[in-house]
């Protein structure tokens, strides 16, 4: 009967060791798991670091390629800025020397014109002069010959005169020689002389006359003369005032457009400097915006992905950590379904012996009885 009991107790028992041996070995299996588990999520704490990591470097050499493309469009539009201000200052320049060579050009004509004017009113004086000198000398000489007339008609009338006085002493003289001094004869003789006479002085007279009308005709005209020079004198003054004035208005429009065409280009090329410029900082600032922009961008949707990477190794690793917790829960559940076998091998024993008439067999405890089958500390270490 001993032995049946034994026998009982052994088979509980070794029931009871193995089911608890199954459930210490899932138990450990699953401790496996969960280390791997934990290893898993450190393995993919620490890619998502690395993931982080590079995604930093990645975002770094974003914002390095962005600072350095909003550099160059930085550079681009200022060169450009500084082409167009160069280029409309030096159309500013081209014009405005332009405008100054013309200016220059038109008071240089000016005053060739007007030296020209002056020269030409200056030769005009001097011919004026000149006129005026031999239309004297002309009216001197007239005069003189006027005075030589004169005293020639007055010499014809004295020889006429002393030929009349000859004529008649002769006549007297002839007349007494003959007796006939008181007689009609020498009365006719003299009434002849002095008919002839008188004729004689008549002629002269007319002479004179038609010499004075002469003299007076040159007169009028050496008079007009001097008048004609007198007026293309004045004339030649007037062309050379108003010469002179037309280049002086000539001169001062010239002036007048190269100070305006200064103005204008000086204007126009601030103003497009000014324009060059403010486009420049708005198109650099534009660009700048941008980069940041796209890097913000890159930086997101990288942040977006490792982010959806690690959540998904860690709902991963969440898994293979809940599965080894079930199977340590039934582990578990194993070594207390094999001390409850034990227990109930234990409490079978004495009815056992009791219904063989023997007495109830001694038998170890649980601890000892695993410790037999298992080695000492074999459950107490799960």
């Amino acid at each position: 009967m001993a032995a049946i009991s034994s026998l009982v107790i052994g088979a509980s028992a070794l029931v009871g060791a193995g089911t608890a041996a199954y459930g210490i070995s899932q138990k450990s299996a699953a401790q496996d798991k969960m280390d791997a588990a934990a290893a898993q999520q450190a393995a993919a704490a620490q890619q998502q670091a690395m993931v982080m990591q590079q995604q930093s470097a990645l975002a770094q050499q974003q914002s390095q390629y962005a600072a350095q493309q909003t550099a160059i469009s930085a550079q681009q539009n200022q060169l450009q800025s500084e082409y167009a201000i160069s280029s409309s200052a030096a159309q500013a320049d081209y014009a405005i020397t332009q405008a100054q060579t013309s200016a220059q050009y038109a008071a240089q004509q000016a005053g060739i014109n007007i030296e020209g004017a002056q020269a030409s009113l200056a030769a005009s004086e001097a011919s004026y002069t000149i006129n005026q000198g031999i239309i004297r000398a002309q009216q001197a000489i007239e005069a003189q010959r006027n005075q030589a007339m004169e005293l020639d008609a007055r010499r014809q009338r004295m020889e006429n005169l002393r030929v009349s006085q000859r004529a008649r002493s002769l006549a007297l003289i002839s007349a007494s020689g003959q007796g006939a001094q008181f007689g009609s004869g020498l009365a006719g003789g003299r009434a002849q002389i002095t008919a002839q006479a008188n004729i004689n002085q008549l002629g002269i007279n007319q002479n004179l006359e038609i010499g004075r009308n002469i003299f007076a005709q040159n007169m009028n005209i050496s008079n007009g003369q001097i008048a004609s020079s007198e007026l293309e004198l004045s004339l030649a003054r007037q062309r050379a005032s108003l010469i002179t004035r037309d280049t002086q208005l000539k001169s001062m429009y010239a002036q007048t457009s190269a100070d305006a065409t200064t103005d204008y280009y000086t204007q126009a090329a601030a103003a497009q400097g000014q324009f060059s410029s403010q486009n420049a900082a708005l198109t650099t600032a534009f660009s700048t915006a941008a980069g940041q922009i796209n890097n913000l961008q890159g930086q997101i949707a990288g942040l977006g992905g490792s982010i959806a990477t690690a959540q998904g190794q860690m709902s991963a690793a969440q898994g293979n950590m809940a599965a080894a917790q079930g199977q340590s829960n039934f582990g578990s559940s194993l070594m207390g379904a094999g001390a409850s076998i034990f227990s109930a091998g234990m409490s079978a024993a004495g009815p056992i012996a009791n219904l063989w008439g023997g007495p109830a067999p001694t038998t170890p405890g649980w601890n000892q009885t695993t410790n037999n089958f298992m080695g000492p500390g074999s459950f107490n270490s799960i």
